[in-house]
């Protein structure tokens, strides 16, 4: 490239401002698409460089394979597995035991919620962590210790000198003995504050420590150089097989070899790509990345065919510079920089645009990227990408150039597109409107039908009902207290306990009923009898007080009538008084409610069974008519009942939403992609009209000179987009309909659609189509045939 070809291109672009415009702003948003989308696919499936030898590095999985159905792996482990590897000499350097959750720290007056891990001394080793100040290594040996994120410190204490201070979680006293930085955005372990796993700290159940059923935390290993992945799993599982979990389920589930559950290790390089989560997180991914470069592709052959359109108007330019002596390579070279120049600045353009919109967007996911979306690295492979997008797209318009005729094109008189030529630019505005209409198809689909499942009946009337997570160790009279000052409120219609909000987990608790000899497997929660009023749930048969009392030998227990047909116990009436048991636990029936579902829409609904008791429960559900008010009391109460704690108070509307927030980030993906697809082939088909109506200027005068009427002329114009705008259509409406049979499959209910997400994006294409030709038409319409007859 020389200097004078760099002016030239510069005067090309800014010669047509509204040319340039448009072409560099559909490339700068595409773009931008791209750079945003790929910088957040490598930041998801590499692994975290600052964790040493990621391949040796493993997290186990767990599934519980429950008889007829077909459930996920679950990202957790029985945290008892740590001991029981290290007594088997398993082949590790070190393994740890990892426990999650939202704490509540006090210093002074002021409570912080923080997210905080318990964890054994050897996750320092595990992952790499390293210190700001302090040994992390050393303080996750100290029961009485903590280490925190200098963020942290700085949120708690007001500055970053936090060594040797103190704070409380759940009445104990920590002191900060290391300070570490923040993890980053992709790291599989996010914290604020880590402590010691035997802290006395931590209230874990007993259960939750030592049960082989219990997979509240995750474990994770790193395997000795010579060791392999398999050889782990092989070993968990023997010893998952061995254990006394396998007495806590049916015989038949373990029938003809069959595992009651399977666990698996998996490296850490590869934990997004095969770990627990991949089955959903796999097509959020390659949604987004197909919709980028999708993007991408339809900007690229909108600037063709406008760039096209552009060159056949440059044609007594191009004569020229070929009559003053300009040869094929100059010319190719020319025409190539310009394109390589338009791409370039676009690419500009667009890593601006990712900085405004990243914020946004990394909401959307919940995402964080820290400082690495704006590296020196990444912006050279985009310039450079960016440059080799402008070489393929500036190819066919040099051609073109290469191909007017010198004197032809001084006359006036050269045509030097082809027929050929101006199939391929139709067949390219072809693939935009077909594309568009399958983006837009699919958007319908995807954004209904989360909206859709996230409204889906439950048996559980919602709206207006809030949840309040109390303490691991909150004392009973407490929460007790805490519950009927909550029930004397204002606006409070019912309190009700409950172990958990309902639809939440996906699985939640699972046990084993057995009626009769009959064993069916349930999802278990615990309530009290104002729960069912709480949620609106009426009763088919029986009273929920029946048997309600503390100390009973029998535990009263209310089934939904999908566990009363599977049990067999039809109808509901004669379910009740009807004697159950879950291992040695006595149980009686004691009320049947209808239908009722906690699974999301992608899963088979399961039988419920709920334990009635007086004691308070892990969750508070309340129903208010000022749902604001309730927000208030709440902190209010918390102050007075829960002084060390900060409670978390959520709509149960908003719990539900979450099972579907991947579906409804891929459907906002897919529909923006698919409103830039349509804008995209909106122009495309513009510089066809343009084209069309220069290329048979002539025709159109000629027919006007013969009394043709302006509706005749039009309708020349709208029979040639008709048939393109049809050939789109019939292309893309299939490939829509497959892509929604497709998303549609991984859901057991599934909206009412018909037809009309294809007739809506016909709808649309077709509208887009109008307006883009409608300028054309009526320039065509308003022709001077003198004029026309005498460019000719």
């Amino acid at each position: 490239m020389k200097i004078k070809d760099f002016l030239v291109g510069w005067r090309q672009f800014a010669a047509d401002p509204v040319y340039s415009v448009v072409v560099t702003v559909g490339l700068a948003v595409a773009i931008g698409c791209v750079y945003l989308c790929a910088a957040t696919l490598l930041d998801r499936i590499l692994p975290d460089p600052t964790v040493p030898d990621p391949r040796h590095l493993v997290s186990m999985d767990f599934r519980l394979n429950v008889s007829g159905r077909d459930d996920d792996w679950y990202g957790g482990a029985p945290l008892v597995l740590r001991k029981a590897m290290i007594d088997a000499e398993a082949p590790l350097t070190g393994v740890s035991r990892v426990l999650t959750s939202i704490w509540s720290v006090r210093v002074g007056d002021k409570v912080v919620e923080a997210d905080g891990m318990f964890a054994d001394a050897d996750l320092p080793a595990l992952f790499g962590l390293r210190s700001l100040s302090g040994d992390v290594a050393n303080t996750l040996a100290r029961p009485d210790a903590a280490a925190i994120t200098d963020v942290f410190a700085r949120r708690l204490f007001g500055d970053g000198n936090a060594l040797g201070r103190q704070f409380s979680l759940n009445g104990q006293t920590l002191t900060v003995a290391a300070i570490m930085p923040r993890p980053a955005g992709d790291s599989t372990l996010q914290y604020d504050v880590v402590v010691d796993f035997d802290s006395p700290s931590n209230t874990a159940s007993k259960e939750t420590r030592e049960r082989w059923s219990d997979v509240s935390g995750r474990v994770f290993a790193r395997l000795k150089s010579d060791a392999r992945v398999a050889q782990l799993d092989e070993l968990a599982q023997s010893l998952f097989d061995a254990s006394p979990a396998q007495a806590e389920f049916p015989p038949e589930w373990a029938a003809q070899g069959r595992k009651v559950a399977t666990l698996r290790a998996v490296s850490m390089d590869r934990l997004i790509l095969d770990g627990a989560g991949s089955e959903q997180l796999i097509p959020l991914l390659l949604g987004v990345a197909a919709s980028a470069f999708a993007m991408l592709a339809l900007a690229a052959i909108n600037y063709i065919n406008l760039t096209t359109v552009r060159t056949l108007g440059r044609q007594r330019e191009i004569g020229i510079r070929k009559s003053l002596g300009a040869g094929p390579i100059q010319l190719t070279r020319q025409f190539l920089f310009e394109s390589v120049l338009v791409t370039m600045l676009a690419g500009l353009v667009g890593v601006g645009l990712v900085f405004l919109v990243a914020p946004s967007f990394a909401d959307l996911i919940s995402y964080r990227f820290d400082d690495r979306l704006f590296t020196a690295g990444k912006i050279l492979v985009l310039m450079a990408g960016c440059a080799a997008v402008g070489l393929v797209t500036g190819i066919y318009p040099a051609f073109l150039a290469l191909r007017v005729n010198c004197a032809a094109s001084l006359a006036g008189r050269d045509r030097s597109e082809t027929a050929s030529g101006r199939w391929l630019r139709r067949a390219l505005t072809t693939v935009q409107i077909s594309a568009g209409i399958a983006l837009a198809t699919v958007a319908i689909v995807v954004l209904w039908q989360s909206h859709f499942a996230s409204h889906v009946s439950t048996g559980f009337h919602t709206d207006g009902v809030i949840a309040i997570d109390l303490p691991h160790a909150a004392p009973s009279e407490r929460a007790a207290a805490f519950h009927d000052a909550f029930a004397r409120s204002a606006g409070v219609r019912d309190v009700g306990w409950s172990s958990d909000v309902p639809g939440r987990h996906v699985v939640g608790r699972l046990a084993t009923l057995t009626a009769d000899g009959h064993d069916l497997p349930v999802r278990v929660t615990s309530t009290n009898a104002e729960f069912f009023k709480t949620y609106d749930i009426p009763l088919l048969a029986g009273s929920l007080q029946e048997g309600l009392h503390e100390g009973e030998a029998e535990t009263p227990v209310a089934l939904d009538l999908t566990a009363v047909e599977a049990l067999g116990l039809n109808p509901p009436q004669a379910a009740i008084g009807h004697a159950l048991k879950e291992g040695d636990r006595n149980l009686r029936v004691v009320a049947v409610t209808d239908h009722l579902r906690q699974e999301s829409a992608r899963h088979a609904a399961a039988p419920q069974a709920f334990y009635l008791s007086v004691a308070p429960q892990r969750v508070l559900n309340i129903r208010s008519s000022d749902l604001a008010a309730a927000r208030r009391t709440a902190g209010q109460l918390a102050t007075r009942y829960f002084p060390d704690d900060a409670l978390i108070v959520e709509t149960v509307d908003n719990y539900l939403a979450l099972n579907y927030i991947q579906d409804r980030v891929v459907g906002i993906l897919v529909g923006w992609t698919s409103v830039i697809a349509l804008i995209l082939a909106g122009f495309g088909i513009y510089a066809l009209a343009a084209h069309t109506v220069l290329r048979k200027r002539r025709e159109i005068v000629t027919r006007k000179l013969y009394g043709a009427s302006n509706g005749a002329i039009a309708r020349l114009l709208v029979r040639e987009f008709s048939v393109l705008a049809g050939a789109g259509m019939a292309l893309g409406t299939p490939l829509g309909y497959l892509l929604r049979q497709q998303y549609l499959a991984g859901f057991t209910l599934r909206a009412p659609f018909g037809v009309w997400p294809e007739i809506g994006a016909l709808a649309i294409a077709l509208a887009m189509t109008c307006v883009a030709v409608l300028r054309h038409t009526r320039s065509a319409v308003a022709m001077p045939p003198l004029l026309a007859l005498r460019d000719s």
